[in-house]
């Protein structure tokens, strides 16, 4: 067994740690990167059967999340979606496999973040609640993305005036047209302009007034309102289709919640939705600005952190945008490879290492983050008289970390911090 970093016979008493045989495995290689994709799920009337209701799924991968070859015609992707509904019993009420190829001109386009695929299938279902099991394949690698999700499927025609979901462009990065219902060609343009967010959706009434009023409210993670409004829309028959614009210049990024009520002075209803701005071109795992904040604080210097944690709202996206120009080891391209590494190894650690507490604020998740994958991880889960314990270890900076269970329930602390901390001073 390997020597342990600067313990003695008297360290490893006070840790309870046993010698006796270690489970060794090899880990030399970065975790396998899955790709990263987004979905959404807008629910709206069934155009085929009134006793049914219409799941509307999207999903939406970056062209930089998919392996490209070259053809004669440019460079080939093709991955493959698959969809599964599952109804309250556990049995699979619906399900669906939808294979995409794309062809691009250049090399360039295959690095876009900013390029997105997009993958849409319907479900009529009966009015219910509902798991959707969600996995994207690239067909080149293999590598396979999974998300799951409940979603509720509502009964639109249960009263006489309801709102389907709402549907926000921003998810599609520009589309100029789109509708979630029969009447394709009604809806409303929405303006590629990046100064404007259109919210899409339904209003349903079988009530004999000529108008209904929306009143919409959008507020921050904060709760704080950060706009609202309201206006008039005449009907055009049971099913009336409308856009709303939102004004995304007042939109700093991070999580947002979108409030719709729809009233005819008597009868009312509202829908709620949740969503991120951001800018284009941030790693996809990033869907909120002052949460991407904390998680450099294990990386940032002392000066660079104060500076962020004490910015004004207004200045944080410029300071963090300069934060991790300094860090790009390649100026001049869409990519910043540090960036998109750091947040991945975020992702990972919050995949692998939550418990009590989010995986990136984790011991195990802040070497990690720091360091990257280890070239060897012993693990100690059952040795007799000993705590279940860990050993990283780094052979390029010369470094083992020992994490340490002290409760027994998964929670590993780091046990010789000191090791971290002396590298991170050689390294200023």
């Amino acid at each position: 067994m390997r020597k342990w970093l600067a313990m003695g016979l008297a360290a490893w008493a006070s840790l309870g740690l046993s010698t006796g045989t270690a489970q060794v495995e090899m880990s030399g290689a970065p975790a396998e990167e899955v790709p990263v994709f987004h979905f959404d799920v807008v629910n709206v009337a069934s155009t085929a059967d009134t006793n049914l209701s219409r799941l509307k799924v999207f999903v939406k991968i970056a062209y930089d999340e998919l392996s490209f070859v070259k053809t004669d015609s440019g460079y080939r992707a093709a991955y493959e979606v698959s969809m599964v509904l599952f109804d309250e019993r556990g049995e699979q009420a619906a399900g669906k496999i939808l294979s995409r190829q794309l062809v691009v001109p250049n090399y360039d386009a295959t690095n876009s973040r900013t390029d997105f695929d997009i993958t849409e299938a319907d479900f009529d279902v009966r009015p219910s609640e509902y798991r959707l099991a969600i996995g994207l394949m690239d067909m080149e690698t293999r590598r396979t993305g999974n998300r799951k999700a409940k979603v509720l499927a509502r009964d639109f025609f249960h009263s006489p005036l309801s709102l389907s979901d709402v549907m926000l462009t921003s998810f599609f990065e520009g589309d100029a047209r789109r509708s979630l219902g029969p009447q394709e060609k009604s809806a409303a343009d929405v303006s590629k302009s990046p100064r404007s967010i259109a919210a899409i959706f339904e209003l349903y009434s079988r009530t004999n007034s000529d108008s209904v009023k929306i009143e919409y409210t959008v507020r921050n993670a904060r709760n704080e309102r950060v706009l609202r409004g309201s206006y008039w829309k005449m009907k055009s028959g049971t099913c009336t289709p409308d856009t709303l614009r939102l004004e995304s210049q007042k939109l700093q990024p991070g999580r947002y919640f979108l409030q719709l009520t729809a009233s005819d002075g008597i009868l009312k209803d509202h829908v709620e939705k949740l969503f991120n701005a951001s800018w284009s071109g941030l790693p996809p795992t990033i869907s909120d600005l002052e949460l991407a904040i904390e998680q450099v604080r294990y990386i940032a210097t002392r000066e660079e952190w104060s500076k962020l944690k004490k910015a004004k709202p207004e200045d944080k996206p410029r300071l963090f945008q300069e934060f991790w120009a300094r860090r790009d080891p390649t100026p001049g391209t869409p990519a910043n490879e540090a960036m998109d590494e750091h947040y991945r190894r975020v992702q990972y650690a919050n995949e692998n290492f939550s418990g009590f507490q989010e995986g990136w604020k984790t011991d195990m998740g802040m070497v990690y983050i720091i360091l990257g994958p280890p070239d060897d991880i012993e693990r100690h889960p059952f040795d007799v008289d000993s705590k279940p314990y860990e050993i990283w270890y780094y052979y390029g900076i010369n470094r083992q970390f020992i994490f340490v269970d002290e409760n027994g329930f998964g929670e590993y602390r780091l046990y010789n911090p000191y090791a971290l901390w002396d590298w991170q001073r050689n390294q200023q």
